[in-house]
């Protein structure tokens, strides 16, 4: 979508005899490969991002495959090449201030490959543009056997040389402040037979990815809502990233309400490696775990989702939305004679109702709502940070949008269709 928006050109090419399958960790080249492309498309603003793949025989005779990323970008200085890789750093001030972003997508990238066994290289001429060059060694290059190709009768795991089960459960840390999507998420995850650790901000789910430098295997997966008090998802996955060991490569998805290009930028800076965006159904998380949580295919959910659980999910979403509705009223009603402070503390009280409607109505199936929530979330906070002149008259009137919406929902007419919509 980025490129698509930047009006680029995004072109694969495949070099002669470039096997149909090779033997590698799928995992960790992904996340090479989305950082490498991720950062060819960020730093061009016209042109063409080309990727090449080709295999060829290293300095030992030992098979490689090469895959090059090519830009048309604005390229490095020959003087700020031999730093480019070092975490938290870009070619210069002036590129950050352009494009953004951490400078930690090239450091993760080499450290990746190296746990490969493999190396990244760059070559760049300043507003010209950069290829980089990733080399990773090829113990083994065969028929797609895990399609089912291979000698009659043969377990595919034994032809693909996996001397471990193919694992159907992942250990998901999720980070979710809202109450009921935490419920909710963590069912379905529960359903697709996972388990599930759960941070309500990010400064907690940053406390407990300290515990992957004792326990690199605690968790396979982290999924992180991008809007959070006390820590937004952004920083703490830019926090988490700089820990370093298995919290620099853990595979991180967001969880976001906007799936706008530049959002989706912004999470790819920040180090995460996909997004979801919400409202999020069995199918969208089933396949972010398989995936990102390197698992083979779950099993379908039951029929019938939520027969109990999602009722009461449910029953209390309803119960929520009678109570915001009330105490909109009796906010509109404190803010005709607050002033100062007092004032304020409403304003703040109400945008924090308009947030959580925002990150919840999705889920049960109530679209419309959740972006009038959502546009309410955000015109109270800039009325929050701005001056008092008006201020009352101005929240008045956003909450009165909110309000409005809320008396014209309508429960669904089935009491399991919010299970079902989610």
């Amino acid at each position: 979508p980025a490129a698509e928006q930047k009006g680029l050109a995004l072109k694969v090419a495949f070099a002669d005899g470039f096997p149909e399958s090779v033997l590698i960790d799928s995992l960790r080249f992904r996340q090479v490969l989305f950082n490498l492309l991720g950062n060819a498309v960020k730093f061009t603003t016209k042109g063409t991002v080309t990727v090449t793949l080709a295999e060829a025989r290293g300095s030992t005779g030992k098979r490689i495959i090469s895959v090059k990323v090519a830009d048309t970008g604005v390229g490095i200085a020959d003087e700020r090449k031999a730093a480019i890789f070092d975490a938290f750093v870009q070619a210069d001030a002036s590129v950050s201030r352009r494009f953004g972003g951490s400078g930690l997508g090239l450091s993760i990238s080499r450290s990746l490959a190296g746990l490969m066994g493999g190396t990244i290289a760059l070559e760049s001429r300043e507003d010209e543009g950069t290829m980089v060059t990733l080399t990773l060694p090829l113990d083994e290059v065969f028929a797609p056997a895990l399609a089912g190709v291979g000698p009659a009768g043969a377990d595919p795991a034994a032809i693909a040389g996996l001397d471990k089960p193919i694992r159907r459960q992942a250990s998901i840390l999720l980070v979710e402040d809202i109450d009921i999507n935490q419920e909710l998420i963590t069912e379905m995850l529960n359903r697709l037979g996972h388990r599930v650790d759960l941070a309500r901000n990010g400064a907690e789910a940053l406390a407990m990815a300290c515990r992957l430098e004792l326990e690199p295997d605690a968790w396979d997966l982290i999924l992180m809502d991008v809007q959070m008090p006390v820590m937004d998802g952004l920083t703490a996955t830019r926090s988490i990233r700089s820990l370093g060991g298995r919290a620099a490569t853990i595979p991180i998805v967001a969880l976001t309400a906007n799936a706008f290009a530049t959002e989706m930028q912004e999470c790819r800076d920040a180090g995460m490696d996909d997004h979801i965006a919400k409202p999020s159904g069995f199918a969208q998380l089933k396949q972010a775990v398989e995936l990102w949580g390197d698992i083979a295919q779950s099993p379908a959910p039951p029929t019938g989702f939520g027969a109990l659980e999602t009722v009461s999910i449910a029953d209390r979403f309803e119960t929520r939305l009678r109570k915001s509705r009330a105490r909109l009223i009796e906010l509109t009603a404190e803010l005709a004679g607050a002033r100062g402070e007092a004032a304020a503390q409403l304003i703040r009280e109400a945008a924090g109702i308009a947030h959580v409607l925002a990150g919840t109505a999705g889920m049960f199936g109530r679209a419309p709502l959740g972006r009038i929530a959502q546009q309410v979330d955000a015109e109270m906070k800039a009325i929050a940070g701005g001056g008092a002149s008006g201020r009352n008259a101005r929240a008045t009137r956003a909450i009165g949008r909110l309000v409005e919406a809320l008396g014209a929902t309508t429960p669904p007419s089935d009491a399991l269709a919010a299970g079902r919509a989610a």
